[in-house]
């Protein structure tokens, strides 16, 4: 019988979005920084994805009103709707509160199952009585990128003969992308088992390869993954000293790994990647969103198969 993979809703973060929670989320920040300051014209942030490929949209919406606590109160006081610009189709998404980060701080992500059509424009639009204070426009691409792969996930890794030397090239895989304009996702999703019997821990672990995203052609990309320190980092058990073994076949709850890859829509934001943390949170220096601050941007996800094969 074929294994499959746990059904597992694959949901792209917008990577800005991720550095922008970063910041705002991390130990000993100050959440009075300009972009949560009071104002007429900054009244929410917004950051997310709409996924062609997902079943289920989520948009994180935060209020930009009170500067003395980092998180979310408990109440969005506000109706976020979900507009389809080419056939002016409009869904309001549903709130749920979540927890997220290591210090328990709670947000809102607003989700939908409404489907995401290739090619299309959509808003975002926030309203409080039934004014709208807040708002964004995306628009989907129009395919998902075609994948395909040369090499596989060889174990057990090799190691350096010497201090230095990396061996990059005999523990990588290359996956091509083509068919698309700009790529806006590439991660590889470990499935990794750690325990044994009913106390097992599974889990799906997520390593960005974007930095190794390289354009080919006019409409072909080449990502090259180094996955020898993705899996060294994932050993649950690593030996002592400099060397840290790579997980191992025992390790996996399946015998491949998975590549992810979305393409970006024409507004995908690139420019993000050269700035530094302040001018990223701040919303007169990278922003898409009318009435606040963040990013949402559309995006066409597919994943492909890299076996895990002996050396």
């Amino acid at each position: 019988m074929a294994l499959s993979i746990p059904t597992r809703q694959f949901t792209v973060p917008i990577s800005a979005a991720l550095v922008v929670a970063a910041l705002l989320l991390a130990p000993g920040c100050d959440p009075t920084v300009d972009v949560l300051t009071p104002s007429d014209q900054y009244r929410y942030s917004l950051f997310g994805v709409l996924n062609v490929a997902a079943d289920t949209q989520v948009i994180r919406v935060e209020p930009l009103g009170d500067t003395t606590q980092i998180g979310a109160p408990p109440t969005l006081d506000a109706t976020v709707l979900l507009e389809n610009l080419d056939t002016g189709e409009q869904v309001a998404m549903r709130d749920s509160f979540a927890t997220v980060g290591g210090q328990d701080t709670q947000v809102h992500n607003l989700w939908t199952t409404t489907p995401i059509r290739p090619s299309t424009s959509y808003r975002v639009s926030v309203q409080e009585d039934g004014e709208t204070v807040t708002t964004v426009t995306t628009t989907t691409p129009a395919r998902a990128p075609t994948l395909s792969r040369n090499g596989n996930l060889l174990l057990p890794c090799l190691f350096p003969d010497t201090p230095g030397e990396e061996r990059r090239a005999p523990n990588t895989f290359v996956v091509t992308a083509q068919d698309v304009n700009r790529i806006a996702v590439a991660d590889v999703i470990y499935p990794i088992t750690y325990g044994s019997g009913p106390e097992s821990i599974r889990t799906l672990n997520d390593y960005s390869h974007y930095d190794r995203v390289q354009q080919v052609g006019a409409s072909s990309f080449r990502i090259s993954v180094f996955y020898r320190q993705n899996l060294a980092n994932l050993n649950p058990d690593p030996p002592p000293g400099p060397a840290q073994a790579c997980a191992g076949f025992e390790e996996f709850t399946y015998p491949y790994a998975l590549m992810a890859v979305a393409s970006g829509g024409p507004d995908w934001p690139e420019d993000w990647r050269r700035l530094p943390f302040d001018r990223i949170a701040s919303p007169d220096s990278f922003s898409n969103v009318q009435g606040g601050h963040g990013y949402v941007a559309g995006i066409y996800s597919d994943t492909i198969r890299v076996p895990l094969k002996s050396r």
